[in-house]
């Protein structure tokens, strides 16, 4: 299967193909390579938007007459597990030492 930009795109948010205009793949806008703790500093701003942008939609969920509770529990998980991410991301930048 050939991968195609419209691919791509269909499998980005917004907020990471954002990302990935204004700095492309690990890279600085101007053009150097990044360092691993940058990338992982990164990495937990991301996760942690994605974390404030779930919280709000689960907020906005349960103010409508009839929320979904199924996909309010969806998010929740989803939440869960992005801050058990940014907790292990956060002890491996506190360490120091190379996990990848």
């Amino acid at each position: 299967m050939r991968f195609s930009w419209d691919s791509q795109l269909f499998s980005f948010g917004v907020r990471q193909l954002t990302a990935v205009m204004e700095h492309g793949y690990g890279l600085s806008a101007s053009g150097e390579a990044w360092g691993r703790n940058k990338k992982l500093r990164v990495r937990i701003e991301s996760l942690r938007q994605r974390i404030t942008d779930h919280q709000i939609k689960i907020a906005l969920e349960r103010q409508r007459t009839t929320p979904d509770v199924s996909l309010i529990r969806h998010w929740m998980v989803e939440i869960k597990a992005w801050e058990q991410t940014v907790e292990q991301l956060m002890r491996r930048l506190r360490k120091g030492t190379r996990h990848d």
